[in-house]
């Protein structure tokens, strides 16, 4: 009898499906994909196909299922009611996360729902300690009354985390026999199960989505079993995981949250494959279709694979560092980077007159404007049917007709006539933002993790990629593209290429220098054996079984590891030669610094004695039918439109297609640009030898298609320089709170783009360029840096390196990389350098102007030996340095391709251009502002030396298209280390403007030109020497909160009330039992006031900024302090219409023997504002517990503090917005159910009398 194995692939559109029969040839389908229950279009179409090639069910040996089912459970919020127990003290780890926005300026966006509610998030009495002993036992009534509420709630799922339970899991476990037992009817997930690895955010948020998949996704996966095995199947039905392996249904029933990213993954296993068959092991899976393009890596035969990713409502970014916007998962995933370019995406111009591509997406229905389905706006598509490059005639073989004159309408309508081009140049601009877009993702993939894309071959796959693939890599400089056979199924087709495949973990954080070779072997030997039990229940002897080790691996005090592959063989010497190869790699440097294993991580694969080979691939005909001929079709490079040979690609043979050409098939459309050549090979892929690049691009004027090229170039460029410094850093204050920033500078010191990093650091860069510039003028050379830190030459406060490393290009200067990070100490008298209550700047620290660390590549030895002399943690210091050196590197090294291909005159022009156009969209907007001057008073508490409080006094005069901003009536200079320099001061004066404008103004200098600042000199806003400085961040966020105050009478539809008034910093550093220092600088950060239209936010980074927090578990293994507390504080927030967000408070407790600990808070007496009748939040508290009492602390203080002792910080909530009495009572009633404001603050503040039992509000009392 015969065998098939079949593969299915739900999509947004189409279920493809693929047969592979046994004889190795294929037969495939796509059927309309049934969103309200995607099993029936897996079913049917599964019917239909066996039936279109005269099989049956007892036929099929295997099917492979990828499936979005898991990802739109999470999009659609349809997941079960999911409640939480974690450790008392914690309950709201998971709703406080990272912190992080993925956006800079918008004061409107929102932060994802926990997939947990509040009310369902619980407490239990335990702890775990960093070194797995037992602080306090597991309080099991706890759990069964935490259960027994939950279970009263309606809760269905229930996920179980607590604090370091990565290295001792005793309290899950028994947690969870509990629950099981006594709690049948709740599905339970607990973290030790799904992710024993270090860091509780994490951890927790992956726990809580298997859970919240668990019901649904057992309901899917049961009953398509089931129907299958109604209509005749007796065969296994596998899933495809995130990671692009195999695993039963049922156990993807159990673990959903590793088969999430199941979708795209078949076709990276699938490219992965042929290029194996092909002898190319290294490729770029590169798949375009209708929506988005995604892109991912295959090295040496293996697809790219990342451990942790963040699933998100909208497109992936291509950016690695910018977190918050999603749910995180940290499973073994493909390393897929998602853009909006795909066929459908939508071309806009944006108020600035520059031309965009996506994210917005016409999508299959009503689809591109040629459809003729009521869409008149322009896509993708539209452009390449105008350009003559798809079939007039219709699309899929003819089966979907088009109308190209309605796209060269849309075109025109849209983009030629509104920027004053031909329909020619706007179409092909479409083409060339939407190719450059692809290429980012391509990038974030390479160059982003040390790859360079010219020496790797381009797989093309989906619909839409092979027509835009041959453009993609002559963007990127490579040589070879491979169009995939079967192309727009090819998904379905890798899926059957895929082994049954399981993955372990273990951590073994310990230093390589004290590796012990057993503990290794032990933990290998103990994931070897769980792995061969896993695969016994798959049919696989332990015998048959491939079991590949890796290990994460990095230098001591970075947070971001190197994955290696792991011999039990190898040595720690091993170990290390391997890891600094690779970081070398990566980063093109290495140090001799000491190095740290952290996870051990095993992959377990089965692979069948019939899984699809790609080398024996035969296809039926039918499916690759096209048509013959030639059309007219216009490529850059002839500069005219211009008869074009079409191709089918069943005909095509081994003599190559010269291009320009068009080749067609039933399910793409390849397009061979001019030089090109493309021939077919044994696997039936098509592959295209490209001529290396597009040579220089010159323009006489401003061409504003190239400029938004370039524009998007720099931003992918200094984002990429952002994320290096995040992946080699070594403080946890830049690794982990992020509290660094990277920028680019044209020749004359010009900031052309900055990284999503700290807004703060906006306008601070122009000063200290202005500064180097004059220092060295025509003394500086190729690989030289310069620093400096004095906060009176060019600097902010001390902690604040600024690196500036010059890029020579041609021999010439032409520009500056440029990065900022906070050091955790730069000496002075206190440990951290940041204490608020120094008097005068000789206090503070090393001041270092501006000189060369780095000459010509090389370390300054005497300045590197006066750093590392006068700092505490010249380790730190150190190599955070190096990371800057780095991460410049990266940027320098990307900006000199930019001239390669532009030259030097063309880039210049255009990087003045985008300094222009910044400008012109800035004035565009003020100039709309109604005229006048606006005033706005705030305050800082004290110095903490005296209790008199600070003003910052503002007036904003709006003349036209130009701001004055004037500081006069602000506070003098003061001698406490609250000073800011003048420079900060503008920035945070460019930033405030910069946050209520409505369009997306590139981050450069070409904003400021429109502000003017003035702040009196001696003035706590513009001192003199010898001013302290070290805490002119709190200074600055209330120059930020005073600015929005005054901004709110011309904008008020954009200003939100008061935040939390700006992160609190928690100093306390001291010595261990061994006499080595210990540093923990910690930034608190809270909430967001309340907006025009909405809530404020709750657990969210100060806008001004774009910090982090330090994982706790993190914090505990490297510092002796407890977190005891991390959580929301109910009842904080401003009420108002809009009630602000809810402060947070965390607790230390020192476990040394002494320390000095260094508080900077404020908004105790000067509470955060309400607007328009919005009441103020609630304000900060600083308490001690000692001597078994609690004491209250002034906001800013340096005190000496014992073993045992407990430090309490209280962050203020956010300002509400609004009336609190026309707040709707649903809204109140939610809040309560919620368990974030109380039944008494209901009525007190809003009038509304909740009912403690329904939650059912009565109307307000408005008396």
């Amino acid at each position: 009898m015969a065998s098939l194995r079949l593969g299915v692939d739900i999509g947004g559109t189409f279920t493809d499906l693929v047969a592979q029969k046994s004889d190795g040839s294929l037969s495939v389908l796509k059927v309309a994909t049934t969103p309200e229950n995607p099993g029936d279009a897996v079913v049917t179409g599964l019917l239909r196909l066996l039936d279109d090639i005269g099989a049956d069910m007892s036929e099929v040996t295997e099917i492979v299922h990828g499936t979005t089912v898991g990802s739109n459970i999470i999009l659609q919020k349809a997941g079960a009611r999911t409640g939480l127990l974690t450790t008392k003290g914690f309950r709201d780890v998971l709703e406080i996360g990272r912190i992080r926005t993925p956006v800079m300026f918008d004061l409107t966006w929102e932060k994802p729902q926990p997939l947990s509610p509040r009310r369902y998030r619980r407490e239990v009495g335990e702890r775990i300690g960093a070194n797995a002993e037992i602080i306090h036992p597991l309080d099991e009534d706890d759990v069964r009354d935490a259960a027994a509420f939950l279970q009263e709630e309606g809760v269905e799922a229930v996920a179980v985390c607590f604090l370091n339970s990565f290295v001792n899991d005793a309290h899950e476990r028994r947690a969870r026999e509990i629950l099981e037992r006594e709690f049948p009817r709740l599905l339970v997930t607990a973290s030790f199960d799904v992710l024993p690895e270090i860091k509780e955010y994490e951890r927790t948020s992956t726990t809580v989505v298997n859970a919240y998949l668990l019901k649904e996704m057992r309901r899917y996966l049961e009953e398509l079993t089931g129907r299958l095995s109604d209509a005749g199947l007796r065969a296994p039905l596998r899933v495809v995981t995130s990671q692009g392996g195999m695993i039963t249904a049922s156990a993807a029933a159990d673990k959903p949250v590793f088969v999430v990213g199941s979708g795209p993954a078949g076709g990276v296993i699938g490219a992965a494959r042929l290029g194996t068959a092909l002898g190319k092991e290294d490729t770029i899976v590169f798949d375009m279709g209708g929506t988005t393009a995604k892109a991912s890596v295959v090295e040496s035969g293996k697809p790219t694979v990342t451990t942790e990713y963040e699933f998100r409502e909208g497109m992936s970014t291509s950016s690695r560092f910018l977190k918050g916007g999603g749910y995180m998962l940290k499973v073994p995933a493909i390393d897929i980077a998602e853009v909006g370019a795909g066929g459908g995406s939508i071309a806009w111009i944006d108020e600035g007159g520059l031309l965009r591509v996506g994210p917005r997406s016409a999508g299959a229905d009503p689809g591109p404007a040629c459809y003729g389905r009521s869409n008149e706006k322009p896509t993708v598509t539209d452009a390449d049917v105008y350009l003559g490059y798809l079939n007039p005639r219709g699309l899929a073989g003819g089966s979907l007709a088009i109308n190209p004159e309605l796209s060269e309408t849309a075109i025109r309508t849209c983009v030629a006539e509104p920027l004053g081009i031909s329909v020619l140049e706007a179409a092909q601009g479409i083409r060339r933002i939407a190719n450059l877009e692809m290429a980012r993702a391509i990038r974030s993939v390479t160059v982003e993790r040390g790859q360079d894309a010219r020496d790797m071959t381009l797989m093309a796959a989906g619909g839409g990629g092979p027509a835009h693939a041959g453009e993609v890599a002559e963007i990127l400089g490579i040589k070879k593209v491979v169009v995939t056979p079967l192309s727009g199924v090819f998904c379905s087709l890798g899926m059957l290429s895929a082994d049954v495949e399981y993955s372990f973990v273990r951590t073994v954080l310990t230093p390589l220098d004290d590796l012990d070779p057993g503990l290794l072997h032990d933990n290998a030997r103990d994931l070897r054996s769980e792995a061969n039990e896993r695969m016994m229940e798959e049919g696989f002897p332990a015998d048959a079984v491939i079991h590949e080790y890796s290990v994460d691996v990095r230098y001591v005090g970075q947070s971001s590891e190197v994955m290696l592959d792991y011999g039990l063989e190898m040595s720690a010497q091993d170990i290390r030669r391997s890891f600094l190869e690779a970081y070398m790699r990566l980063y093109d440097h290495t140090t001799e610094e000491p190095v740290e294993i952290c996870n051990l991580r095993l992959v377990a694969r089965g692979r069948h004695d019939n899984v699809f080979d790609f080398k024996g691939l035969r296809v039926d005909e039918a499916p690759v039918s096209g048509t013959v001929g030639e059309r007219s079709a216009f490529f850059p490079s002839t500069e005219a439109f211009a008869p074009t040979a079409v191709h089918q690609r069943s005909c095509l043979g081994t003599a190559p297609v010269q291009g320009p050409a068009i080749i067609e098939a039933y399910d793409t459309t390849i397009v061979v640009p001019p030089g090109a050549t493309a021939t077919a090979d044994r696997t039936g892929s098509i592959v295209m030898e490209i001529e290396n690049g597009a040579g220089k691009v010159t323009n006489e004027g401003i061409d504003p298609i190239t400029l938004a090229v370039i524009k998007n170039a720099l931003d992918s460029i200094v984002d990429e320089v952002a994320y290096t410094i995040l992946r080699t850093a070594r403080s946890e204050i830049v690794k982990d709170v992020m509290d660094y920033s990277a920028a680019l500078c044209d020749v004359n010191g010009e900031m052309i783009a900055q990284a999503k990093t700290v807004a703060l650091h906006l306008g601070a860069v122009p000063e200290a360029m202005k500064v180097v510039i004059e220092r060295y003028g025509d003394d500086l050379r190729p690989n030289d840096a310069v620093i400096l830190n004095d906060p009176y030459q060019g600097g902010m406060h001390l902690p604040d390196i600024f690196m500036f490393l010059p890029i020579f290009f041609e021999d010439q200067l032409q520009g500056f990389s440029v990065v900022i990070c906070h050091h955790t100490d730069v000496g002075g008298r206190v440990a951290g350098s940041n204490a608020s209550d120094s008097t005068e700047i000789f206090q503070e620290g090393l001041r270092i102007p501006a000189l060369k660390l780095y000459e010509g590549g090389v370390m300054n030895p005497v300045l590197s030996a006066l750093i590392e002399t006068n700092v505490r943690l010249p380790d730190l210091v150190l190599g955070d340095l190096k990371a800057q050196y780095t991460s410049c590197q990266v940027g320098a090294r990307e900006v000199r391709k930019l001239f390669g291909k532009y030259g030097v005159a063309t880039a210049r022009t255009y990087f003045a251009e985008l300094l222009d156009y910044a400008e012109r969209m800035t004035r565009g907007e003020i100039s709309a502002w109604p005229d006048g001057t606006y005033g706005f008073t705030d305050y800082i508490d004290d110095t903490g030396l005296s209790e008199e409080p600070l003003p910052i006094q503002v007036a904003i005069t709006v003349d036209g298209d130009r701001l004055f901003v004037d500081y006069e009536g602000s506070s003098p200079q003061v001698d406490a280390a609250l000073n800011a320099t003048k420079s900060y001061t503008n920035s945070c004066s460019y930033l405030s403007v910069r946050s209520v404008l409505e369009g997306d103004i590139p981050n450069n200098a070409g904003v400021f030109r429109c502000i003017e600042v003035k702040a009196p000199e001696a003035s706590i806003l513009n001192p003199v020497m010898p001013a302290p400085c070290a805490a002119r961040a709190l200074t600055g966020y209330r120059v930020f909160d005073t600015m929005l105050g005054a901004l709110s009478q011309i904008v008020p539809h954009r200003v939100p009330a008061a935040g939390e008034g700006g992160n609190t910093v928690v100093c306390i550093g001291g010595y261990r039992p061994d006499k080595t220092p210990f540093i923990v600088v910690d930034m608190i950060c809270g909430a967001w006031g309340a907006r025009p239209d909405r809530d404020g936010i709750e657990a969210i980074t100060n806008p001004s900024q774009n910090l982090s927090n330090t994982p706790i578990e993190t914090m505990e293994a490297r510092q002796p302090i407890r977190i005891e507390e991390y959580a929301l504080i109910p009842d904080s927030c401003g009420a108002g219409k809009w009630r602000g967000g809810l402060g947070v408070t965390r607790s230390y407790r020192l476990l040394s023997d002494n320390a000095i600990l260094q508080l900077r808070a404020d908004r105790i007496r000067f509470k955060p504002y309400g607007l328009s009748g919005g009441e103020p939040a609630t304000g900060c508290a600083n308490k001690i517990f000692r001597d078994g009492r609690w004491e209250t602390l002034p906001g800013k203080i340096t005190s000496k503090i014992q073993k045992g002792d407990l430090v309490r910080h209280e962050q203020a909530g956010g300002g509400g917005f609004g009336d609190p009495l026309e707040r709707d009572p649903d809204l109140v009633a939610e809040d309560v159910w919620n368990e974030k404001i109380s039944l008494e603050f209901a009525l007190k503040h809003h009038g509304v009398d909740v009912d403690g039992e329904t939650f059912e509000a009565n109307e307000p009392n408005k008396g």
